[in-house]
């Protein structure tokens, strides 16, 4: 927000005999001054000039720490080379609209972080490669959370074939007064081997730490599946927020990316889904 010293607006007219306009207000001549007060310039300490460095678009942005300084050389107004304006306010969306390119006299884009300010031709290739890695990586998560709820699938089907086959063992038994006789052909008369009661359910430490192994299996794959989504659903979003930047180059770059992921993980997964924040 302002200062208090810069909470009153004035405008250059308002301005004292010995103060000269500077960002929006009336500054008062340095006692330092060794040129007339005309020459004085309202500089940043850059070296660049408010208002002609911080005007866009009809607009003019703020100079927090503009002071009156003498010219020690020809104020340059060359823009050539700039990608775009660091003396504007950064932003992190095209208000009006989709936008094509950088103006260098315009703001520079900011890319989800406040830090990640793409004032630069390489920074903004990265940030169309990294989105372009985003929305891939999206798709590859949801390849493997697929796989994942597969084997847990799998998995669960496995114990509970185990367990219907260990009661049919259990029926046996009883049946036949502490000896389980499991057909076996070719094992003779009676084709049989007897096995002790103790390895059926909980009555041997064998069964009860295979009830503990598929306890930790079956857990560990749903928190497996659970981070999976958790980390797919704030790149989806991460990459949402990307695309409403309206900076038109970095919008394809989100459709590449979840358009190759899709081609390498789920071009032949037959599913309606097409969202990428919870696509299983």
């Amino acid at each position: 927000g302002c200062t208090p010293s810069r909470s009153l607006l004035q405008d250059e007219g308002s301005c004292n005999d010995d103060e000269v306009y500077c960002w929006m207000m009336c500054m008062r001549v340095p006692d330092t001054a060794d040129c007339a007060k005309d020459a004085l310039l309202c500089k940043d300490p850059r070296g660049q000039l408010w208002p002609e460095a911080y005007a866009f678009d009809g607009t003019t942005e703020h100079c927090f720490d503009c002071a009156l300084e003498c010219p020690s050389q020809p104020p340059s107004s060359n823009t050539s080379g700039r990608f775009c304006n660091p003396n504007l306010i950064a932003i992190n969306m095209w208000m009006t609209g989709f936008k094509v390119g950088t103006s260098p006299n315009g703001p520079c884009l900011v890319y989800l972080f406040q830090e990640w300010v793409l004032d630069e031709e390489v920074k903004f290739a990265f940030a169309c490669l990294g989105t372009v890695l985003m929305g891939m990586a999206i798709a590859l998560l949801a390849k493997l959370r697929r796989d994942v709820n597969a084997a847990t699938k799998a998995h669960v089907q496995r114990y509970i074939q185990k367990q219907a086959h260990q009661q049919a063992v259990l029926d046996e038994e009883k049946l036949t007064g502490g000896e389980v006789l499991p057909a076996c052909g070719g094992c003779g008369s009676g084709g049989l081997s007897s096995r002790p009661s103790s390895w059926l359910p909980g009555a041997s430490k064998p069964v009860v730490q295979w009830w503990s192994d598929f306890d930790f299996k079956r857990h560990f794959m749903l928190s497996l599946s659970l981070t999976l989504f958790a980390i797919q659903a704030m790149l989806a979003y991460a990459l949402m927020l990307v695309a409403m930047t309206y900076q038109v180059e970095l919008f394809i770059m989100v459709f590449l990316g979840l358009s190759i992921g899709h081609g390498l993980w789920h071009l032949t997964v037959w599913s309606e889904n097409v969202d990428p924040c919870c696509d299983c």
